[in-house]
């Protein structure tokens, strides 16, 4: 059985993050996000994958090459317009032709769910399509569905205003699709799973089953989200390895790394390879350095992500903030009086 990543987005939520980077390449602790993916299919023995690309599809295709290096072989479908989610599957039929079903997951989110229980459940329910609910805070910024206590989906709603505030399940972009799912997908157009698909088909009386499942699920599609799939990372809530090798329980360093003696190392916290956390700096709880980056004496990281070659200079604050890459900030004013002191 075959998997599709679904990597065509544009990430405009996270501009300027996006501006010149692919989100399925948006590093989570120092690992761009796809590969999350890919490593959770491997894991389950799905390691023949489909990725749908768009936007730096050359990018997207460029660091996973066949995939060799994460033990699948992948295959890629660019779409040239964007074609939706479901548009985006159709074009890729060709590449799954064969296939009675197969598993759909997005190449933007954080996942660590039980995938052969997806399948096992979308069998025993002989769906046309079973989606996979996760539960959330907020609702209102995804899909969410009405069942039967057999799990049948009798309703689907994709974010509906009134759900915003509310606590609930909701869609997750992670599908189980009979290959039947693609006569009913037009040709050639823009197509949403959320937005065209799914409310047709169950206004259609077809067999669309949804099931929550234990595990872990993070869309990090706003700000907010992609600093919290870091800190769930790296503080193990997420129940994947953390890069690198644990110093001290919850403190990460990759290859490389620099701390000097006189630097604090707070836990949840992950420095990248060939970062240098200087004497007197701090870092944590909850950050992630990226490789390359420079931390300067009095400087202090905390609730923050730095990417790739990122300098923090003397006394200088990063909190509640996602920084670079390259980004050189500023000294502050009271960091240049004690330097020049």
């Amino acid at each position: 059985m075959k998997a599709v990543i679904m990597a065509g987005g544009l990430g405009t939520r996270l501009f300027p993050l996006t501006q010149k980077t692919p989100k399925p390449l948006l590093p989570i602790a120092n690992r761009p996000t796809i590969s999350w993916a890919i490593s959770g299919l491997a894991k389950a023995n799905l390691t023949e994958i489909v990725i749908t690309a768009g936007f730096g599809a050359g990018a997207i295709v460029s660091y996973l090459g066949d995939g060799q290096q994460f033990g699948v072989h992948c295959q890629f479908s660019i779409e040239d317009p964007p074609l939706g989610t479901a548009g985006g599957l159709k074009l890729a039929r060709c590449y799954l032709d064969g296939e009675r079903e197969f598993l759909v997951i997005s190449g933007d989110c954080v996942v660590n769910v039980p995938f052969a229980e997806v399948v096992g459940y979308h069998r025993q329910h002989h769906a046309l399509a079973t989606m996979v609910l996760s539960p959330v805070d907020d609702c209102g910024r995804y899909g969410t569905v009405e069942t039967n206590d057999d799990g049948r989906v009798l309703a689907f709603h994709e974010k509906d205003p009134r759900s915003a505030g509310k606590p609930g399940l909701v869609n997750t972009g992670i599908y189980m699709l009979s290959a039947d799912i693609f006569g009913l997908i037009p040709d050639g157009q823009a197509f949403d799973f959320g937005r065209d698909l799914f409310p047709q088909l169950v206004i259609q009386g077809y067999p669309v089953y949804a099931v929550a499942l234990d595990g872990y699920w993070l869309d990090m599609g706003v700000p907010a989200q992609y600093l919290q799939a870091n800190f769930d990372l790296i503080s193990g809530r997420a129940g994947l390895p953390v890069p690198g090798n644990e110093v001290a329980p919850g403190i990460y360093l990759e290859e490389e790394a620099v701390v000097e003696p006189g630097a604090h190392l707070r836990a949840p916290c992950l420095v990248g390879r060939g970062a240098v956390v200087h004497a007197g700096a701090t870092v944590g709880p909850l950050a992630v350095v990226g490789p390359g980056s420079v931390l300067h004496h009095q400087s202090q990281v905390r609730n923050a992500v730095l990417l790739a070659d990122t300098v923090v200079p003397v006394g200088g604050r990063v909190q509640f903030e996602i920084v670079g890459p390259g980004v050189r900030l500023p000294v502050p004013e009271i960091a240049a009086s004690i330097a020049e002191a």
